[in-house]
């Protein structure tokens, strides 16, 4: 006898047997994700975007810098576009003749964070590539990185052509701000 759910083929070596018949499954039921998969991207996405938006700086933060020159320049105020151009090495002397000497905090700097993210338009991570680009390429090297306030106004104060930035609330002595227009 023959269940309805079974058919007769030929087992191994060409010998009968009784095989059930197996339901098949949808095309795409291999690409999808299992309730539990779904779940876990799910949970991993927003935590991840929670990561994200805690380390992304304020609207706040993002203004919390000044951009400072030596007291000899005569600059009084510069567009963003312009500052960018000048920390990237694409202009290379101020328009009163002096050679610019642009210089960075450390790459992990909340002011810095700001600072790339305001002026640059871009994170801190794609301006260290740009730079990795120009090296690789022998076209320019970044400027100079220090790690406080206080090194980047002793930087700007010594150096004619300097430009930096420094948090908000930092003592500004033989420097001068400058404002950046949008």
């Amino acid at each position: 006898m023959m269940d309805e759910g079974s058919q007769r083929r030929p087992g191994p070596r060409g010998c009968p047997a009784w095989v059930p018949e197996r339901r098949r499954r949808p095309a795409s039921r291999g690409l999808r994700p299992r309730s539990g998969q779904r779940l876990s991207r799910g949970l991993a996405g927003l935590l991840i975007s929670l990561g994200i938006l805690a380390g992304a700086p304020t609207s706040a933060a993002a203004e919390s810098f000044k951009v400072i020159v030596n007291d000899s320049n005569p600059v009084e105020s510069l567009r963003a576009g312009y500052v960018s151009q000048l920390f990237l090495n694409k202009i290379s002397k101020w328009e009163h003749g002096e050679r610019v000497k642009p210089v960075d905090r450390s790459a992990r700097s909340a002011t810095r964070i700001a600072f790339s993210k305001s002026v640059h338009g871009r994170p801190v991570r794609a301006i260290k590539s740009y730079w990795q680009q120009m090296i690789f390429t022998g076209r320019s090297l970044p400027p100079v990185e220090l790690g406080s306030d206080a090194e980047v106004i002793d930087f700007v104060r010594n150096h004619p052509g300097a430009i930096g930035y420094v948090s908000e609330g930092a003592a500004l002595e033989g420097v001068k701000t400058i404002e950046i227009r949008r």
